[in-house]
């Protein structure tokens, strides 16, 4: 066992923990104060408005093997140290799932006045993180999985396969994005 150091102190209050093929990601908070002269580290949490509360923002941290861009670093490169999402860091992240070559985050997005609860953000590689043929994507993106008659579907609950992403959304309803678990075919 080998504890891992770049994560290990007071200042990060760790929420989940979850392990792909060979890369891994920790979504928690990251409260580190500010530097002088009112500069921000890169990995320090803003505070976003949610609704009429402040809710302090989760940050996301990727590590391991990069290939096929599953970091979401926006870049193929391993990285052998956990390392700040950028990409999410104005985004509340409320869960993430790691699958075989790819990363999946149930993120909550203010859009002006309005917050756009539980949408999917996908990266890495192909089926399972777009749900069709394509090539490695390294940065988080948004994946619309709508349902017909559902303007926005609300992700809930995300858990991933080697080569598939279950999401469970508001209505109780378990949309297949990848291969299937059962059948081995592009759902």
């Amino acid at each position: 066992p080998k504890v891992v150091e770049a994560v290990d102190n007071d200042n990060i209050i760790k929420q989940q923990i979850v392990c792909g093929g060979s890369h891994m990601a920790l979504l928690g908070i990251d409260n580190t104060p500010p530097e002088p002269h009112g500069r921000q580290r890169a990995m320090t949490v803003s505070k976003l408005q949610m609704n009429d509360d402040d809710r302090t923002a989760m940050c996301l941290w990727t590590w391991g093997c990069g290939m096929l861009g599953q970091l979401g670093h926006n870049s193929f490169e391993d990285c052998y140290v956990p390392k700040y999402v950028e990409m999410l860091g104005s985004k509340v992240v409320r869960q993430v799932a790691c699958g075989a070559a790819h990363t999946v985050a149930i993120v909550d997005v203010r859009s002006g006045p309005r917050l756009l609860r539980g949408q999917l953000w996908t990266w890495g590689a192909g089926l399972a993180s777009t749900g069709t043929p394509s090539a490695p994507c390294p940065l988080p993106r948004f994946f619309n999985f709508t349902k017909t008659g559902h303007q926005n579907n609300v992700a809930e609950q995300v858990a991933c396969g080697d080569h598939f992403t279950a999401v469970l959304d508001e209505d109780g309803k378990i949309t297949i994005i990848g291969l299937s678990p059962i059948t081995g075919k592009q759902t």
